[in-house]
């Protein structure tokens, strides 16, 4: 009667024949835990009624709400939370029901508990935000994002924050709503040393590239094989902005519209832009070689693809 959603059937068996609303399966699920999927909260309000718990666990630990969670239903999720049941429950994996929200409406129920916290982290360091980028949730990712007290800056086990995965996954709706939410940091490090610019070149992402170097990203620093975000480049594009044609010993400058390298105090060079953001470079090293043009190597982005 729970399954197919006969709420008479139901209320029958309750109130009439006075079956156990807490009775489970072989996984341990509860009849609230089957209940969950019903966009309709009538099923789990009668159950509730009649003393169903609402923090019942099944065999991994799953509470009706992380069931709800999975479906999206966002009524029963409010239902759920109005009656007690506890927004930071954790599986056997530390799994909570932000963890397996569906999509930005069901984050938006849960979020709206004052005791929801965004910032857990499953058995593997991962938080719900990073979860959700891994599985390129984007809508999800920027839901949670912009709850005040969710932290951009956490990381996984191997010391990947949102930001390198937005990065190396070439998520530039991310990559911006992070810099422009500030309290990110850009030069963050992964276990094995790789800052975002090192994802984000690895990857091949000219536009990203450009809007690290734009937010102040050093395209010197080194991982922990001694390599800089130039020398993992892919990207023959990226590789010269980075590297090979970058200026060494003088004060570069990154056009915030075509992303093209020009020597400090010129004009964009394709009319499109100005220089705005200085990057100091190395002040006694030579070039490794020379620019095929002095000074000058530009990569122009077509406006379509590049961020306003």
């Amino acid at each position: 009667a729970t399954r197919s959603g006969q709420v008479e059937v139901l209320r029958y068996l309750l109130e009439i024949q006075h079956l156990s609303p807490t009775t489970k399966t072989y996984a341990l699920e509860t009849p609230l835990h089957l209940s969950a999927h019903h966009p309709i909260p009538s099923i789990p309000a009668l159950l509730i009624a009649h003393g169903a718990d609402v923090n019942g666990r099944d065999a991994v630990l799953e509470t009706p709400l992380h069931y709800a969670s999975r479906h999206g239903t966002d009524r029963t999720i409010a239902l759920l939370l109005s009656h007690s049941a506890d927004p930071n429950a954790q599986s056997t994996t530390l799994t909570s029901p932000l963890h397996l929200a569906r999509d930005p409406e069901t984050v938006s129920a849960l979020l709206a508990h004052p005791d929801t916290n965004p910032n857990l982290a499953s058995r593997t360091g991962t938080t719900p935000i990073l979860y959700h980028a891994q599985h390129a949730a984007t809508p999800t990712v920027l839901a949670i994002l912009a709850h005040s007290a969710t932290d951009p800056r956490a990381a996984d086990v191997g010391g990947r924050t949102l930001l390198h995965l937005a990065c190396f996954r070439g998520y530039g709706d991310i990559v911006e709503a992070l810099l422009t939410r500030g309290g990110v940091d850009i030069e963050s490090r992964t276990l094995r040393g790789n800052a975002p610019l090192h994802a984000a070149s690895d990857a091949g992402h000219l536009d990203i590239v450009g809007m690290l170097l734009r937010a102040g990203a050093d395209p010197r620093v080194r991982n922990g094989q001694g390599k800089r975000a130039g020398d993992l480049a892919r990207n023959e594009a990226v590789r010269e902005i980075l590297d090979g044609e970058r200026l060494v010993g003088v004060t570069a400058t990154v056009c915030p519209v075509c992303v093209c390298v020009c020597r400090a105090g010129d004009e964009c060079r394709t009319g499109k832009g100005s220089d705005v953001l200085k990057t100091r470079v190395e002040s006694n090293a030579l070039p490794r070689r020379l620019p095929s043009r002095p000074y000058y190597r530009l990569y122009p982005l077509p406006h379509s693809q590049f961020p306003q």
